[in-house]
C-alpha cells in the first residue's frame, strides 16, 4: 500500500521537543508517536507487553521484567535496563507519576536487559499503570552535544524531523521500527495546533486538515452526514454526575436542600480541569445535538442562592455532613472531581467525606441505597439514543441504575416508560429530561466525550489506549494522492 501523508488539527499544543512527563493528553500524544511504553494497550483496553518481552511475578509483591533486546532508538543506542531505571527516576518528579508509582519500593537491575520491581503493597492494575509511561535514551538524553543533528532519540514508531513550536511539527515514519506489527502506511504525520474548537472543524470541512480531535458532540450528527468525512469515536462519551440519595439522608428528600447543593456546584469549572481539555459541562442525561435534549435546561451556579437555601432550612449554622461513595479505579480524572467537590461542598458549609469502594462494593451500596450521594459515570456511543436515560432508570448492561435510591422512582418509571409509546417521542423525552433536572434527583458534572473528525480515506478503526488516543501508527489511508 502506497505510504501517504497526514496533516493532524491538534486541540492541544504538543511539545515534542520534551519528555513526556505527565499524564496529560498532549503528554500521552507525543509519547506514543515517539516513544514506547513497556506495556502498550490493546484494542480491548488491556495491557500487554510491549519493551517487556515477558514479565514474571515471583511473589504478591514482586516482578521481573525482561526487555526485548532488538530494541534501538534513533540516536542508535540499544535499549536496556539501565534507560528503564533513568526513566523512571524522570517521571517520579512529576506528581503524577509519584501518585502512579507510589507502591514502587525498589528497583533492582539484574542483568543488562532485565529488572525487578517490588511494591509495598500488591497492586491488581501495576501492568496497567506501566502501561501509561515511556522509556526514554539515557545515553542520548545525557550527551545531547554528540548528536546536534537528532531532535529526539526515542524507540517509537515516528521520528521529528521539523519542529516549530506553536505552528507545526513534521514526523516521518520509523522504518526501522523495531515492532513487527507496524501495518499503518503514513509516512509523514504534519501536525497543527489549532485550540478553537469551531476552527478545527471548518479546517477538516474544507480539507486543510486530514484528522481533527476532540470535536463536540454536537459534531456527531454533522459528521455522519457530511460526504468523504466521518466521525471517529475513539472511546466512548462518559458521563459523570452526582446522584442524590433520599432513601438514605431525610434531608436529601427536600428538594430545596438539593438545589443548594446543585447550586454551590461549579459544573463548568470542574469540566474544564479535566486532562486533555476533554471536558464538555452537561446540564441532562442527553448531550447537546441529540434530539432529546432540552435548549431551557440550565446549569446554574449561584453559591450564594445555595447558602440561602440552606439557611431557610435550617442547616447554615451547624452546617451538614454528608458522605459521597465513589468508585475506585475508574479514571484518574474520577479522583480529581471527587477533590475539587469536597472543596466546593466546603464552600457552602457542607462537610463532604469521600468514601472510596472497590467496584463490586461500589454497586451493591448503590443497589442498597447505602451513602448520601453517589459520584457516577456511565460510558455510551452518542448514537445510543436513549442510552443514558434507560440506565439511570433501569441500568443496562450491567450499567448501575443511578436513580434507584430516589423515592419517586416508581413514579419517574411509570412516566418515562409511557412517553416511549406516546406520539411526539422526542418532544416528550425533552420535557422528561427538563423535569428530572429541575427536580434535582441528580446533578449533571460534564460529558467526557472523545469524538475525532477523520478524512473517509483514512481506515479509522485504529487500536486506543484507555485516555481515547489512537495509535497513528495503525491508519492506514486508502486514498492513490493527496
Amino acid at each position: 500500500m502506497t505510504a501517504q501523508p497526514v496533516v493532524w488539527g491538534s486541540s492541544q499544543l504538543l511539545h515534542f521537543e520534551r519528555f513526556p512527563t505527565d499524564l496529560s493528553m498532549a503528554s500521552i500524544a507525543v509519547g506514543n508517536l515517539l516513544y514506547d511504553p513497556l506495556f502498550r494497550f490493546d484494542e480491548h483496553g488491556q495491557a500487554q507487553p510491549w519493551l517487556v518481552k515477558q514479565m514474571t511475578q515471583l511473589s504478591a509483591t514482586k516482578y521481573r521484567l525482561s526487555l526485548n533486546d532488538s530494541v534501538h532508538f534513533a540516536s542508535g543506542d540499544q535499549l536496556n535496563a539501565t534507560d528503564v531505571l533513568w526513566s523512571l527516576s524522570q517521571l517520579r518528579r512529576h506528581s503524577d507519576y509519584r501518585a502512579l508509582f507510589a507502591l514502587i519500593q525498589h528497583v533492582v537491575i539484574n542483568d543488562p536487559f532485565t529488572i525487578t520491581i517490588t511494591l509495598s503493597q500488591p497492586c491488581a492494575d501495576f501492568t496497567r499503570r506501566l502501561a501509561y509511561w515511556f522509556v526514554y535514551d539515557r545515553h542520548w538524553s545525557l550527551q545531547k552535544k554528540a548528536s546536534r543533528s537528532l531532535l529526539t532519540s526515542g524507540s517509537g514508531p515516528f521520528r521529528l524531523v521539523e519542529n516549530l513550536t506553536g505552528i507545526r511539527s513534521v514526523l516521518t515514519r520509523n522504518i526501522n521500527y523495531w515492532h513487527p506489527d507496524n501495518e499503518g502506511n503514513i509516512s509523514q504525520l504534519t501536525v497543527v495546533p489549532i485550540r478553537h474548537e469551531q476552527t478545527r472543524f471548518s479546517a477538516l470541512l474544507g480539507g486543510d486538515i486530514d484528522i481533527a480531535d476532540h470535536l463536540s458532540g454536537q459534531r456527531f450528527e454533522q459528521l455522519m452526514e457530511i460526504p468523504g468525512l466521518r466521525a471517529k469515536l475513539v472511546n466512548h462519551m462518559r458521563w459523570v454526575g452526582l446522584v442524590f440519595n433520599g432513601k438514605h439522608n431525610h434531608w436529601l428528600r427536600h428538594e430545596q436542600i438539593r438545589q443548594a447543593i446543585s447550586l454551590g456546584i461549579n459544573s463548568q469549572f470542574i469540566s474544564q480541569q479535566l486532562p486533555g481539555s476533554l471536558g464538555e459541562q452537561a446540564t441532562q442525561l442527553t448531550f447537546a445535538g441529540s434530539e432529546y435534549y432540552n435548549q431551557s435546561v440550565k446549569n446554574l451556579y449561584q453559591p450564594d442562592r445555595a447558602y440561602q437555601l440552606l439557611a431557610e432550612q435550617g442547616v447554615d449554622g451547624k452546617g451538614l455532613r454528608l458522605q459521597m461513595i465513589v468508585k475506585q479505579g475508574d479514571h484518574l480524572a474520577i479522583q480529581q472531581t471527587a477533590a475539587i467537590l469536597k472543596t466546593m461542598f466546603e464552600r457552602i458549609n457542607i462537610d463532604l467525606q469521600i468514601i472510596w469502594l472497590k467496584p463490586a462494593a461500589f454497586k451493591k451500596a448503590l443497589q442498597s441505597c447505602q451513602g448520601d450521594l453517589f459520584l457516577v459515570a456511565f460510558n455510551r456511543q452518542p448514537d445510543e439514543r436513549l442510552g443514558y436515560l434507560q440506565a439511570m432508570l433501569h441500568g443496562q448492561n450491567d450499567m448501575l441504575a443511578g436513580l434507584h435510591c430516589t423515592p419517586k422512582l416508581a413514579e419517574l418509571d411509570k412516566e418515562y416508560m409511557a412517553l416511549q409509546k406516546g406520539p411526539q417521542v422526542a418532544l416528550q423525552l425533552q420535557k422528561f429530561s427538563a423535569k428530572l433536572a429541575s427536580k434535582y434527583y441528580f446533578k449533571p458534572l460534564y460529558w467526557r466525550h472523545q469524538l475525532w473528525g477523520i478524512d473517509a480515506a483514512i481506515n479509522g478503526q485504529a487500536v486506543r489506549n484507555s485516555l481515547g488516543l489512537p495509535y497513528l501508527d495503525k491508519l492506514q489511508v486508502m486514498r492513490q494522492h493527496r
